[in-house]
């Protein structure tokens, strides 16, 4: 049974709104799945109150927050602002909406609770640091750009294999400066730019033939991705650091590589994920963590219905 529809109220960081059009608090909660019920009122976090102030389902107390810039003033601060832009599209399928500091997490109706779905809202100029990438794995990034619209993705680790045995010639490349050169007979015969009845080779892999261990980040991603079974190709064209194919070069390749740093702009990050999805590859990046090399997959999805349920 509803509570009683007289004196029903709302409260969010102190201000009070009286509820409308003769509801309860009890109603409220349960029809919009929004705040917490204490007797005949019901509390409610700013994202919450916004939703149904712009409802007309409550209205302040007070007359003075009737302006909504001067209540949005009141309960925002400049994270809020595409936070809620998130959370207000999170809520047209009805799903019941956990606010945390950084993120949303949404479970939909009738659904237990801990089946979730997580959501990092992030604005279009924000830096990204490796650790939240790694850590954001299994969830969802809702991007918010400065004109409203919101773009989803889904993130989680890839496991990079390929089928291909690294055989390597017995004679070494002749070195030219920093690269080398070699007959076109030479293995991997999927190395180099082949020229006449010669191969040119890029520095890489000048030094993985020579057995050069180089300590820097491209060196040492270009060795993994090789230990994997992968063939590993320049991404230049793409704008990222390499290619790679699972199996031979006959097909296209399967992997857009790059690899990231500390404090990555999103702006790298959505635009090499974009490109991907227009050539048809998995958008990888890569990030170092002392001598471990981890493989994060970013893709973009069209709607929420495409986001991951995590258990």
């Amino acid at each position: 049974m509803e509570n009683s529809r007289s004196g029903s109220f709302a409260i969010c960081n102190s201000i009070l709104f009286r509820i409308e059009n003769d509801k309860s608090a009890q109603y409220i909660h349960s029809k919009y799945n929004v705040g917490a019920l204490n007797g005949n009122s019901l509390t409610l976090k700013p994202y919450e109150l916004l939703y149904l102030y712009y409802r007309k389902r409550l209205k302040p107390v007070n007359p003075f927050y009737s302006n909504s810039m001067i209540l949005i003033s009141n309960l925002f601060e400049e994270k809020d602002l595409y936070m809620w832009r998130v959370y207000l599209d999170l809520k047209k399928e009805g799903s019941k909406i956990s606010i945390n500091n950084e993120s949303l997490t949404i479970s939909k109706k009738n659904e237990k609770l801990s089946v979730k779905r997580v959501i990092y809202p992030i604005r279009e100029k924000s830096k990204v640091g490796t650790d939240w990438l790694i850590s954001s794995a299994g969830h969802n990034i809702a991007s918010v750009d400065d004109d409203g619209d919101i773009t989803y993705y889904i993130v989680d680790l890839a496991t990079l294999e390929g089928t291909n045995h690294m055989e390597l010639s017995s004679d070494p490349p002749l070195k030219i400066g920093n690269r080398g050169i070699n007959m076109n007979n030479m293995k991997p015969q999927w190395m180099g730019d082949h020229f006449e009845d010669l191969v040119i080779l890029s520095e890489g892999e000048t030094d993985y033939i020579n057995g050069a261990m180089g300590s820097d980040p491209v060196s040492k991603v270009y060795r993994e991705l090789i230990s994997r079974g992968l063939i590993v190709k320049t991404g230049f064209k793409y704008g990222c650091n390499f290619r790679a194919y699972r199996g031979t070069m006959d097909d296209h390749s399967d992997f857009l590589i790059h690899i990231l740093g500390d404090d990555a702009g999103w702006y790298e990050i959505s635009r090499a994920v974009r490109l991907s999805a227009s050539v048809r590859k998995e958008m990888i990046f890569a990030v170092l963590k002392g001598d471990n090399c981890i493989f994060v997959r970013i893709r973009r999805i069209k709607s929420i219905q495409e986001m991951n349920v995590k258990n």
